[in-house]
């Protein structure tokens, strides 16, 4: 709950920030980049979490163990929805 009340408050400051820039006499120019603000900053956060996502995958660490194991679970779990009639043995 704590991360979601400190978004919550950047969330208003940025908000805040950027009504006050709105209110600001700007030349036309740089008054159209202000109003696209909020459009910049989302981009921007979707890059940055695309870049996260391919750090995380790329860092991933495969596990033989763990590959062996899942697939005795999945044999397991075959044989008994076979055993219940759920699918055909020959799977």
């Amino acid at each position: 709950m704590k991360i979601v009340l400190r978004w919550a408050g950047l969330l208003t400051v940025l908000v805040g920030f950027w009504v006050y820039l709105l209110k600001q006499s700007w030349d036309e120019k740089t008054k159209i980049h202000v109003q696209r603000l909020p459009f910049y900053a989302l981009l921007a956060f979707a890059v940055l979490e695309v870049i996260w996502l391919a750090w995380g995958v790329s860092t991933f660490r495969t596990v033989p163990e763990e590959y062996t194991s899942l697939q005795k679970d999945i044999a397991r779990a075959k044989v008994a929805l076979s055993k219940a009639g759920v699918i055909k043995k020959d799977l």
